[in-house]
This record gives structure tokens, sequence and C-alpha cells, in this order.
């Protein structure tokens, strides 16, 4: 099942994702920072599976362009950052 939460968040403030997939718990954290381009951002997170760490990606891109990581086969994790 694919989701597309939406979610408002803070600057410097970690937010979370998380779900179960295959009789699984899995949740994906980050921290949104600004980059010293303005138009650009950097989110550090940690994503775990049943309590295990999977990954802990840093992705820096522009605002309003998608930014993912593939974790596995099974896992992969985008978003589009924008700022109101």
């Amino acid at each position: 099942m694919t989701t597309s939460p939406r979610l408002l968040v803070r600057e410097n403030e970690p937010f979370a994702v998380a779900g179960e997939h295959g009789g699984k718990p899995w949740r994906v954290e980050f921290i949104l920072d600004k980059t010293s381009d303005a138009r650009s951002v950097r989110l550090a997170g940690k994503i775990t599976e049943g309590g295990q760490t999977l990954a802990a990606p840093v992705l820096v891109g522009k605002l309003g362009e998608q930014l993912g990581v593939k974790v596995g086969d099974d896992l992969r994790v985008a978003m589009v950052v924008r700022q109101d």
C-alpha cells in the first residue's frame, strides 16, 4: 500500500511517519534544516523497521523537488519540501 501523507513541519524540529508493512512496524524520522542556499534544504533522518535501524540518510535538495531514498528492495521514502 502506498500512502502520501502531508505534514506541516518546522525547521530543526523532528517529525516522523510510522506504519506497518508485512507484519513489521516501521518508522521514518527526519529533521529539516535550511542550507546556506536559501532555496535548498537538508533532511537528516533515521529509518527503522521492527526497532532496528535500517538507514540514516541525509538528503539535500532544492525546495519543490523530490528527495528520496531506497532501502533494500521493499522500502522507498520520497518527499517534496515546500515553503509556505
